[in-house]
């Protein structure tokens, strides 16, 4: 199943949308406890909502709605589940509040109940990686579909409910290297991203040193184990520059090129297979257009197609 989301900056808070029921989906781990794989501290990296139908119930109009989380306003989303006991935490540079609520677990379905309100979500775990998913409806039936993507991270004393969450995520442990001084997406402070979800990009940033415009992104990855990433509908003004340049790496700041290359025009998809030495993988595009567009997913290599 692919998920997909932009990395574009839009104020919106993640709401559970009440009343919403989706089909559940399957989990990696069958055997596993569903409490147990659940239980512990959600970082949310995106939240989308896809409309299916341009017109919403009422006559108003469902938006394409896309947020990377940390927000260029600093605020971070985390949620926490515990023995049936459910919070959702905003932590922003200033303060950080909760609002509790519980949550039931059926099978691959997480009923939340907050403010009195119970939402339906059916959810899938892949490692470290968490998805869920609501079928959004209307009375002339589905408008769309809502997307949420987290990663669990270790608890800490951020819960002593007084401090933001500053410490580094262990399962993020490639940013260790990162700088987050400069803007998210640029070559010193990439955006975080997950294995087998489609990310698109609607544009690039210009660079610190203002030579160009680029998007990087980082992946927490297996280390010699081989992955596909697959470039689509990239597209370009192609006014400055004849060409768009597709780089990976395995680290940060000057670790192992394991692929380059330069798209010209007229061409939209890539594809291409590295086996990064570190945890980390690195995708970069860059161009001295500003106007790039495309969409890419990294995957995990089958064995006979290595």
């Amino acid at each position: 199943m692919k998920h997909f989301y932009k990395p574009l900056v839009i104020s919106l808070i993640i709401t559970l949308i009440p009343g919403v029921v989706l089909p559940g989906c399957s989990r990696d781990d069958k055997d596993s406890n569903p409490d147990e794989t659940l239980e512990g501290v959600w970082k949310i990296i995106s939240y989308k909502i896809q409309p299916t139908v341009q017109q919403a119930a009422e006559g108003e109009v469902l938006k394409d709605t896309t947020i990377l989380y940390p927000t260029d306003d600093g605020v971070q989303l985390y949620l926490r589940l515990n023995n049936g006991e459910y919070e959702k935490i905003i932590v922003s540079p200033t303060d950080t509040t909760f609002e509790n609520g519980s949550y039931q677990i059926s099978g691959s379905e997480i009923v939340i109940s907050l403010d009195n309100t119970q939402s339906k979500y059916g959810f899938t775990i892949s490692g470290s990686g968490i998805t869920l998913i609501n079928k959004l409806k209307a009375e002339d039936g589905e408008i769309g579909e809502k997307i949420i993507s987290g990663v669990k991270v270790a608890e800490d004393p951020f819960f002593d409910k007084h401090y933001p969450y500053t410490n580094e995520d262990p399962q993020l442990s490639c940013s260790v290297s990162h700088n987050e001084n400069v803007s998210i997406g640029l070559s010193d402070n990439p955006m975080p991203v997950l294995a087998d979800v489609e990310i698109r990009g609607e544009k690039l940033f210009s660079t610190q040193n203002n030579n160009g415009f680029e998007n990087r992104f980082y992946l927490e990855i297996k280390a010699g184990t081989s992955y596909s990433v697959q470039i689509t509908n990239l597209e370009s003004d192609y006014a400055l520059s004849d060409y768009v340049e597709i780089s990976a790496s395995d680290a940060l700041p000057l670790g192992k090129v394991l692929f380059v290359a330069e798209i010209e025009e007229g061409v939209s998809t890539l594809n291409f297979k590295v086996q990064p030495s570190s945890g980390c993988l690195y995708i970069r595009f860059f161009s001295y257009e500003e106007n790039v567009s495309f969409s890419f997913i990294v995957e995990e290599a089958l064995p006979d197609s290595v």
